[in-house]
């Protein structure tokens, strides 16, 4: 049983007609009644610029070339 949280598992991105998706960076087994965390990416970015990781300029660069990505998936780990 996964004990650890997986980060940055995936990402829900839009596509140029509109649909949204779901795309799996990082390899992880889901079973029946597991979790998800969804966070929108923009407020990643901003905590990243908050906690003095990256510069205003480098998030907004990273939000023009990353557009297409609306929420970032985390897993938790597994209850027992």
């Amino acid at each position: 049983m996964s004990k650890e949280w997986v980060n940055n598992l995936g990402k829900i991105l839009e596509s140029r007609q509109g649909k949204i998706y779901i795309k799996l960076d990082k390899d992880c087994t889901l079973l029946k009644g597991d979790v998800i965390f969804l966070s929108k990416f923009k407020d990643d970015v901003a905590r990243l610029v908050e906690g003095g990781h990256i510069t205003e300029d480098e998030a907004e660069a990273k939000l023009e070339k990353q557009s297409f990505v609306k929420y970032i998936l985390t897993k938790p780990p597994r209850k027992e």
